[in-house]
């Protein structure tokens, strides 16, 4: 969400609206993602996780960038995410100052950032007042972005990968130093990965499947940053569209009392999809 002072200083009402839409605070169950207890990405493991965020033109010229969905880059110019997290890009709401841009590590220690050029969802995306979000599935198309590896999506058909484990990422709340939960970018933490297991689940979203935590270990999906990738053996299965809305930071140091607890988050599963993201892509290269 966009800090208070951050509104303050732009005195731009319609970032309220962009804010409040981006943190989906009118649902009760969807809340854009962020992972909690997670460990940060080897050097190099997951390059093609990138962040997307609101940059914003300071009246000094300065700019201000404010993370609120991850995605994963599948070529050059074409990156996949949750719908719901670029749904509201297109809002006539966001002033001239502001945009949704993509950031990236060129290098290890190079940051570069790439502008959305044009936005695909789903056409049958939906989500319903009842909070009920179908094939929560996006493309985004933007200037060239230069990684040393891209992302690969699985076909594997979903059903048939429960039980297997995969990990969940994203750039979002972690724990500092001092045990206070803060957005990893802004204390320049790296990606954050968490090890979880497929599950079937009966969930508000639909199609979907479930995370548990590994042996015990529990690292939560908590509110602030969805459409990061799931990625099993065999590529990514999937974005991260929800979890069970919850008090992440009470848990942070909790242990889980049952089985709803042990939940990691629910996932839009990719392969119900692929020929629809193929076609596009390859109908607006």
């Amino acid at each position: 969400m966009l800090c208070l002072w951050y509104i303050v200083l732009l005195n731009l009402v319609p970032l309220l609206l962009i804010s409040a839409k981006f943190n989906d605070q009118q649902s009760k169950f969807r809340e854009n993602l962020r992972i909690v207890g997670g460990r940060d990405a080897l050097p190099g493991e997951f390059p093609y996780v990138l962040v997307i965020g609101l940059s914003v033109l300071l009246p000094n010229n300065s700019k201000i960038y404010e993370p609120y969905c991850s995605c994963a880059c599948l070529k050059p110019t074409w990156t996949l995410t949750a719908a719901h997290c670029v749904e509201s890009s297109r809002s006539p709401n966001i002033p001239e100052t502001a945009e949704s841009v993509l950031r990236y590590h060129k290098t290890s220690n190079e940051v570069g950032y790439a502008k959305i050029l044009s936005i695909f969802i789903n056409p049958t995306y939906t989500e319903s007042p009842n909070f009920w979000l179908h094939n929560d599935v996006g493309l985004l198309k933007t200037e060239s972005i230069d990684i040393p590896t891209y992302g690969k999506l699985s076909a594997v058909d979903y059903t048939t990968l429960y039980g297997f484990q995969i990990f969940a990422v994203g750039y979002g709340l972690t724990v500092d130093d001092e045990g206070r939960m803060k957005n990893a970018l802004s204390i320049n933490k790296t990606l954050q990965v968490v090890n979880a297991v497929i599950i079937k689940c009966n969930v508000n979203i639909h199609p979907v499947i479930c995370l548990t935590g590994v042996c015990g270990r529990w690292s939560p999906l908590c509110p602030g940053d969805s459409g990061g990738p799931v990625i099993h053996s065999s590529g990514i299965i999937g974005v991260n569209s929800a979890s069970i809305r919850d008090q992440c930071e009470s848990r942070k140091n909790s242990i889980p009392k049952n089985g709803l607890e042990t939940t990691v988050g629910m996932i839009t599963p990719i392969s119900p999809f692929v020929n629809w993201i193929v076609n596009v892509i390859k109908l607006n290269e």
